[in-house]
């Protein structure tokens, strides 16, 4: 007999919480649905206490329904997490570090006079840029003809020193947006 006071007591609860669901619900193709979940209640709810009737001795959980602290779990879950967030911010910065040295030595390679260009970055931990320092050799143009192709300067404009530096300076200023602390030009060779 208890087991029937139980199975109604279930029932009357479901009924009253459904029927408020239904009209709270506008009509509309989410009726079915919630029908649906109304009907699983309604099944759980008769059968759990005849399953209890048959099986006195067990316990009969439903896990999905139960809160349980997965403490540990979840601490191994978040680490690993975090290592894999650290690993994925090291690699996007090292591929940025080295798509920016790429630019940055192709816009050194316009000034005119310089040869050859080989730069570093140093990023910060935000990926930031902290430092720049750019090698610089300068053409050679002993015996070179002033007019052949590719030779848009005279002799004069070709030799590195303090202005082709500090131009060199201020292009990369200007199109990345650093300060003059942290460029660092390094002259090597040239005429």
């Amino acid at each position: 007999m208890d087991v029937l006071v139980e199975i109604v007591k279930n029932l009357l609860v479901i009924i009253i919480l459904a029927s408020f669901l239904e009209l709270l619900l506008p009509g509309g193709g989410m009726k079915p649905y919630v029908r649906l979940a109304i009907g699983m209640f309604v099944l759980i709810a008769v059968l759990t206490p005849v399953i209890r009737c048959f099986y006195p001795g067990e316990a009969l959980h439903i896990s999905s329904w139960e809160w349980s602290n997965y403490g540990a779990e979840q601490q191994e879950v978040l680490q690993k997490g975090s290592e894999l967030h650290s690993e994925l911010i090291a690699q996007s910065n090292e591929s940025v570090r080295s798509k920016l040295e790429g630019q940055i030595s192709a816009i050194a390679m316009l000034v005119p006079g310089v040869a050859e260009v080989d730069s570093k970055i140093v990023l910060n931990e935000d990926g930031s840029i902290q430092k720049v320092t750019i090698n610089v050799s300068g053409q050679d143009n002993n015996g070179a003809d002033p007019s052949s192709v590719g030779t848009f300067w005279d002799q004069e404009e070709a030799r590195l020193g303090p202005d082709v530096e500090a131009r060199m300076a201020r292009i990369v200023m200007n199109m990345f947006g650093l300060s003059e602390q942290q460029i660092e030009i390094q002259v090597q060779g040239g005429s």
